[in-house]
């Protein structure tokens, strides 16, 4: 909405004076809080960036003295570096080809930059309106920049989740997740069944296509070893979130199987790998209910 029009004379609308003040200082509480993520942002994006050869430059953590424009030049000329990579890759490359991580970072680049320059604009708009109350059609005006604000709120949110994945693959969106029985015989056969019907049904809530690829059954119950792959939509970041399952995973609890009724202590193991293939697979989760 353009700012000039929200002041048309002719808006019949009643403002409130104390109501509308009120809201500006909200606004501009929510705007610095917005400048203060956005550099936050870019210092989390600028330590996880792993390109050779980008230089994302110091800055310093103190959100007071920075403004939007130091932030937006300092992600143009990392932007201009990484553009000026790819076209000497094209140049050089057999078939035009570029680097996998340089293109990655570039899109990520360019999509920091042009939100941004959404949120500063938003500011700036802010600004102006905090100069025009008691004017007609503020209280409209107000509303609208609260809206966008909200907006950027949520905006806020999915990119420090993307800017938090700084691995090679945390991006790919299909994995092989493994489950292995460890030391307690039957009791870890049990275990990796639990562990098993526990992230298949995470995995399901989340929307991911789930297939086993292997499984060797128990002597008793559950299995020795459960193989599936995990596949999700690209930019979900499957890998990226599930790879901290990786390691041991103990279950302390009185045995169902032990005549005795003791108390065990029992562990399997989780193995997470990137699948790089990207083929497609079924969405079911076959022989674990």
């Amino acid at each position: 909405m353009e700012l000039g029009a929200a002041m048309d004379s002719t808006t019949d609308s009643t403002t409130d004076p104390t109501t509308d003040s009120a809201t500006v200082r909200r606004l501009m509480e929510d705007c610095q809080k917005l400048k203060d993520q956005a550099v936050e942002l870019y210092l989390t994006h600028s330590a996880n960036t792993d390109v050779e050869g980008v230089d994302s430059g110091n800055i310093s953590p103190s959100h007071s003295l920075l403004s939007f424009s130091t932030i937006l030049s300092r992600i143009l000329n990392e932007e201009r570096t990484l553009e000026c990579e790819v076209n000497s890759q094209m140049e050089t490359g057999k078939g035009g080809a570029v680097d996998k991580v340089v293109m990655k970072e570039l899109t990520r680049v360019r999509e920091m930059r042009e939100i941004v320059q959404s949120w500063e604009s938003t500011c700036e708009d802010c600004t102006v309106a905090a100069s025009m109350l008691g004017e007609s059609g503020i209280s409209e005006m107000l509303s609208e920049l609260s809206s966008r604000l909200a907006v950027h709120a949520e905006e806020v949110e999915a990119m420090m989740v993307k800017a938090s994945f700084k691995g090679k693959y945390d991006d790919e969106p299909c994995c092989r997740f493994v489950i292995t029985a460890g030391a307690g015989g039957t009791e870890a056969c049990d275990w990796v069944e639990m562990l098993g019907r526990m992230y298949v049904n995470y995995f399901n809530s989340k929307g991911w296509n789930v297939k086993t690829e292997g499984s060797t059954k128990g002597d008793v119950v559950g299995y020795k070893s459960l193989e599936v792959k995990v596949k999700g939509e690209e930019g979900e970041y499957v890998y990226g979130k599930l790879k901290m399952e990786k390691g041991a995973h103990r279950l302390v609890r009185i045995s169902p199987f032990n005549s005795q009724g003791k108390r065990m202590t029992t562990f399997a193991a989780v193995e997470v790998n990137p699948e790089l293939e990207g083929r497609s697979f079924g969405a079911e989760m076959e022989g674990v209910e």
